[in-house]
C-alpha cells in the first residue's frame, strides 16, 4: 500500500513495487514570462503526477501534465483524482530531516471505479 511504502521507505529503497490510489497534479513548474492580454496563457507549465498520504507525495516520475498554465492539468495521462496502478522503482533521497520520494514509472494502468 502507499501507506506501507511511506512508512517504510527504506525497505523499498531501489525495488520494484506495484502500488494503487488516486492520483494528482503535483506543484507546476512553468516558464516565467510576462504575458499580454492577447495571450495570457503564454507559459509553458508541466507538474508531475503523485500520489498523496496524509501529507507525504509520491512522485511518479514518468505520468506528467503539460501545456501552458491554464491547460497544464486538462493534458495529463490520466485525470487528477483517478485511481491508478504504477509498477516503478522506489527511490528516496533524504536532506537533513524531509524525505523526498519518487517512483520511476515503468508502466502503469487506469483502475475502473
Amino acid at each position: 500500500s502507499l501507506a506501507d511504502l511511506i512508512n517504510n521507505v527504506e525497505s523499498y529503497q531501489h525495488q520494484l513495487v506495484r502500488v494503487t490510489d488516486t492520483v494528482s497534479a503535483g506543484i507546476p513548474f512553468c516558464t516565467k514570462m510576462f504575458c499580454s492580454e492577447i495571450n495570457p496563457c503564454c507559459n509553458t507549465c508541466n507538474s508531475s503526477l503523485q500520489f498523496t498520504h496524509e501529507d507525504t507525495h509520491v512522485r511518479l516520475a514518468g505520468l506528467s501534465c503539460s501545456g501552458n498554465e491554464c491547460n497544464y492539468e486538462q493534458n495529463c495521462p490520466y485525470t487528477p483524482g483517478s485511481t491508478v496502478s504504477v509498477l516503478g522503482f522506489v527511490r528516496a533521497h533524504t536532506f537533513e530531516d524531509v524525505t523526498n520520494i519518487r517512483i520511476d514509472v515503468t508502466s502503469s494502468e487506469l483502475i475502473n471505479n
